[in-house]
């Protein structure tokens, strides 16, 4: 417009340039996202993913050659005198938008449950190592929480009962103990110079099994156990645990971690009560990236992975693989075998997570949601239940008003099963939580049961999933589904509105098709089929 070519003072626009930071998830990952500032010519300070990959990040500014005018205003003196700038470098992270929603709402649900002062929780992809979510949240003086310090890195802590599986698998691997090894935990406490051990049970556990041991969580029987397997060469036990390599950094990308302490006979500090005090994790340091990192090798057949944060190159593998085996197989088969018997046997510390219910049968007799605000769901757990000729008049019917509030009740144990979707509202926090999920098989072969099911609801067929909470190309399930996406409209909509739409669809498809792991089913050569009445 000509009004603005008078300027500033004579036109009325001044246009004033300001900067922002923008997160992608507002305050959530905040921390590890990161931020960074110059502090002088060469020399940068900040956290997170931004400062440890600041060289790519930053680019170059540019120059040009300037002349000060009038009201502090700048102009350019000629386009000849300029270096363009050259933008930095894009990364592309691991991070799970979905993931790490579900990842901090959780802890800070139970952070503010149990008025903590701070917490941390990790999701970690088993095979590559890759961080998939990550979320570290700390108390305010108002009691409110935020992304406070990276305690996932930088913290180190004495990790107690957890270093038990760490001190079962050095002995194992030492031969100095075996499944058969029995122990008796006395009257539950132990002295040693004057200090005590104690187990949570009163009185002890008598006599028990290395699993029992395990199981329980008993101090005692560990401490027994492992003392007297070590006493006379303490730092055989040490050796071993720094041959895992729980003695060492992880390299991580991210600045700040802390470093490990795993005591050994050659420290300064080592004392008569260092080696039954660290068995069971008291006089160890570890961050929880670093105990996760352990517990990960053994659910990976042993290979220790490197906790990334970035992906270096979509289409292959960026994994690090910092111990190639931590143990003997021999070793990993029997300690899985006791990790599992802490949620399958009874006592177990876990056994309050156990669930009975592997096939549809064995609902008879349980409480199934029935969710009054959705009758669509409803019909359908109903045809489900026929698969082994149930109704509802063989379970429980736990009303519900919102299917939100059903899946909320099964992982507080107030129900035992709910319908849903494998990629629906609540079941990836469901899946993410200590209760776990299961999806309970309706096998294809079983043409007899998909009859009586059809006749209930016939659009459902036969489907082998693998996208959804707990699923995937590894780990599928047979279910019942229909046809998605289905899209419905009114008889009389005409062919050229109709049209528009799918073409909206269509050529939107790559802004959502990774909303959710499902909307890759949205591509119009996957979706588009024969058209089909839908009932109402």
């Amino acid at each position: 417009m000509p009004l603005f070519k008078l300027g500033g003072v004579r036109g009325g626009l001044i246009i004033e340039k300001k900067n922002s930071r923008d997160y992608p998830l507002n305050k959530i990952a905040e921390r590890t996202i990161g931020r960074e500032r110059k502090i002088s010519d060469n020399k940068f300070s900040g956290v997170g993913l931004e400062h440890a990959f600041g060289k790519e990040l930053r680019g170059k500014n540019g120059i040009q050659l300037m002349q000060k005018i009038s009201n502090g205003k700048w102009k350019p003196i000629s386009s000849t005198n300029k270096i363009e700038p050259v933008s930095g470098s894009d990364i592309v992270t691991t991070i799970n938008v979905g993931f790490q929603d579900i990842t901090h709402h959780s802890l800070l649900e139970q952070l503010e449950r149990y008025e903590a002062d701070h917490g941390t929780a990790v999701v970690m992809e088993t095979a590559t190592g890759e961080i998939k979510a990550i979320s570290n949240l700390g108390r305010t003086s108002d009691g409110k929480y935020y992304e406070r310090l990276n305690y996932a890195v930088g913290e180190h802590f004495e990790p107690g009962s957890t270093f038990k599986l760490m001190s079962i698998i050095a002995a194992l691997e030492d031969d100095k103990i075996d499944m058969n090894t029995v122990v008796d935990t006395e009257n539950g406490v132990l002295s040693f110079y004057g200090a005590k051990v104690r187990d949570s049970k009163k009185g002890g556990y008598g006599k028990i099994s290395l699993n029992d041991v395990f199981k329980l969580s008993s101090n005692t029987g560990i401490v027994k156990i492992i003392n007297e397997a070590y006493k006379e060469d303490p730092k055989k036990f040490s050796n071993r645990l720094y041959n895992m390599g729980l003695n060492n950094k992880l390299g991580l990308s991210i600045l700040g971690e802390s470093t490990p302490k795993i005591p050994h006979p050659n420290d300064k500090d080592w004392s008569g009560l260092s080696l039954p005090w660290m068995v069971y994790g008291y006089g160890v340091l570890l961050s929880p990236l670093q105990i996760l990192t352990f517990y990960n090798a053994v659910a990976n057949n042993g290979e220790m992975v490197k906790p990334i944060f970035r992906k270096k190159n979509t289409l292959i593998s960026n994994k690090v693989i910092l111990n190639p085996s931590i143990c003997s197989k021999s070793t990993l088969d029997n300690v899985k075998l006791m990790l599992e018997n802490v949620v399958n046997e009874d006592g177990g510390t876990g056994s309050n997570i156990k669930s009975d219910i592997y096939k549809i049968a064995d609902l008879k007799g349980k409480r199934v949601a029935y969710t009054t605000a959705n009758p669509s769901v409803n019909v359908k757990v109903e045809a489900i239940m026929s698969f082994a000729d149930l109704t509802w008049d063989d379970v429980t019917k736990t009303v519900f008003p919102a299917f939100t509030a059903s899946v909320k009740a099964l992982q507080t144990g107030k129900v035992d099963a709910v319908g849903a979707v494998p990629s629906g509202p609540g079941v990836y926090e469901l899946a993410a939580s200590k209760k776990g999920i299961r999806w309970l098989d309706m096998p294809k072969t079983n043409t007899e049961a998909w009859n009586k099911l059809q006749n209930i609801i016939p659009f459902m067929h036969p489907e082998v999933e693998t996208l959804g909470a707990g699923l995937s190309e590894d780990n599928s399930v047979e279910l019942g589904g229909y046809r998605y996406p289905t899209l419905t409209v009114y008889a009389d909509t005409s062919e050229e509105t109709v049209y528009n739409f799918i073409k909206a669809i269509d050529l939107s498809y790559e802004l959502f098709k990774n909303i959710t792991p499902v909307m890759y089913r949205w591509k119009l050569d996957l979706a588009v089929g024969t058209p089909v009445d839908a009932p109402i």
